[in-house]
Parts: C-alpha cells; sequence; structure tokens
C-alpha cells in the first residue's frame, strides 16, 4: 500500500498549492512546448532544485515528461497515462486528500482517520480495493479503472440530520454522470445508482454518534468507470459511452458539487437545511 498525502492541517485550513501542482499545471499549459527549469521556478515563485524535485516526482509517478538536456521539460500529451488521482491533481484539498494505490477499503481506513482525529471534509481514494466493503455485508468489485473514494466529515449535527448527507452523495453523483456524460440516471434502490436499470454506483455509510450528536460520519462511493464489468446487472461509464472516461474529472466535479452542497447548508439558518 502507498500513501500519498500530507497530514490535514488539525486546524482545518487548507494548505497552499504543492509545487507539484503547479509545475504540471504549467507544463500541461504549454502544449507540448519546452519550458526551461528556470522559466518554470519563476512562475512557480520556486527554486530550480524544486522544480527539479518535482519534475522528478511526477515522473515516477507516472506522468509523460519529457527532460531535454540544457533545455528543459514538456509534458508530452498521448504517450501515457493522464488520468491520475493523486492530491496535487486536486488543488486546494491537497492538505485533506488521501490517495492509495491500493487498500483494503477507504471506509476502513476513514473510520482510522476519524478515531485518530483527522478534520472532517478528508476524502479518502483507491486505485484499487481488496476487502471493499458494500451494503448488508456485500462487497463492491474494485477492480483497476474504478472509482472508489470516502468522504470523511464531522458536521456534529443531530443524528435525525444524517441521511440528508447520503441523499446528497447520490444527487451530486447522479448529476455528474447525466452532466458530464449524458447519462439518464434511475434512483431505483437507495442510496445506489443506475443507468438502463443496471448499477452503476453503489453508497455505503458509517457513522459514530455520542448524545444523539454526529460526531464523525463516512459515506464510501465505488463508481464503475473503465473497469470490466461481470456482472450482467452492473455497467459502467465506458461501457455506456463506448469510450474512455475520466476518473478524475468526475471526481473533480463531484467534489466541487459536494462541497458547495456542504457549504450551503453551512450558510443556511437553522432548521432551512
Amino acid at each position: 500500500m502507498v500513501n500519498i498525502s500530507s497530514k490535514p492541517d488539525s486546524s482545518g485550513s487548507h494548505a497552499k498549492v504543492s509545487t507539484k501542482a503547479v509545475v504540471l499545471s504549467l507544463l500541461r499549459n504549454a502544449e507540448g512546448e519546452l519550458l526551461s527549469g528556470e522559466t518554470l521556478a519563476q512562475q512557480a515563485h520556486v527554486s530550480r532544485v524544486a522544480v527539479w524535485k518535482a519534475v522528478e516526482g511526477l515522473k515516477q509517478a507516472g506522468y509523460p515528461i519529457e527532460s531535454v538536456e540544457n533545455e528543459g521539460y514538456r509534458f508530452v500529451r498521448g504517450s501515457g497515462p493522464d488520468d491520475f488521482l493523486y492530491p496535487w491533481e486536486f488543488p486546494g484539498r491537497e492538505d485533506r486528500f488521501f490517495y492509495y494505490h491500493s487498500i483494503d477499503s477507504t471506509m476502513h481506513q476513514a473510520r482510522q482517520l476519524a478515531q485518530g482525529g483527522t478534520p472532517g471534509g478528508a476524502i479518502i481514494v483507491a486505485g484499487t480495493q481488496t476487502g471493499s466493503i458494500a451494503r448488508h455485508g456485500g462487497r463492491w468489485d474494485s477492480q483497476p479503472g474504478g472509482l472508489y473514494v470516502t468522504l470523511l466529515e464531522r458536521p456534529y449535527e443531530h443524528l435525525s440530520q444524517y441521511q440528508k448527507y447520503i441523499h446528497a452523495a447520490q444527487n451530486c453523483l447522479g448529476s455528474v454522470l447525466e452532466k458530464d456524460l449524458g447519462l439518464s440516471v434511475q434512483y431505483e434502490n437507495y442510496p445506489d445508482l443506475y443507468v438502463n436499470h443496471k448499477k452503476i454506483a453503489g453508497i455505503v455509510s458509517e457513522l459514530h454518534a455520542l448524545d444523539e450528536r454526529i460526531q464523525w460520519m463516512s459515506i464510501g462511493i465505488g463508481l464503475h468507470v473503465n473497469d470490466l464489468i461481470q456482472d450482467r446487472s452492473s455497467t459502467s461509464c465506458r461501457e455506456l459511452t463506448g469510450k474512455e472516461v475520466s476518473r478524475k474529472l468526475l471526481l473533480q466535479n463531484f467534489l466541487i458539487a459536494w462541497e458547495t452542497r456542504i457549504n450551503n447548508w453551512s450558510k443556511a439558518p437553522q432548521g432551512e437545511t
């Protein structure tokens, strides 16, 4: 298991955007043109050594970055994968984003983080899961190419408010699938999501309450994106669209929708959420 994450700030504030995130953005935006280490350092407001370390880290992570001696670096589109789910792909969330190449379960990890005092807003993502869980004690098939994420929140609301978070996660994910991929999502068996009466996503949750107040809760989402489907009762984004779908873009848009919903609740007068 590999955890590629910085430790969340206990104050709950967001960390600055990392050098990797800035350098990666600059190289992508250069559209294949060479950028010197000096240019990258100036635009990223860091040293050339920091740029070199960031580039080497990105290359080791699998990004198609070419180094040309005495000239600089360039991002070579189309020469390798670019659907990564590393923390630096989600600027503004890096301090609370936990990514694992492989893990037993993002839900299990969320529980450990919660019990260790990790603030709400943490996002736990895995490339694959070896012991994933589903509702009613089942297992979610977590092969490479799918999206497996758990949200850790600390709402400190009354226990009666628990279900609104599950509904929100379901609605946010369904909206993203409809807007980004043009799918007609069905909500036949709450809280899962279906397309053409086949399951495309499942949601599972866990909470810890004290004196009828939610101390922490985790919402796990498994979404069939590009993974191989072996169950005839399920389907995937790739199967429905006929092409590879960006997990990164789906997750980015889902997090925007989710965080917007959470922030609106925090601003609303009590009783209007």
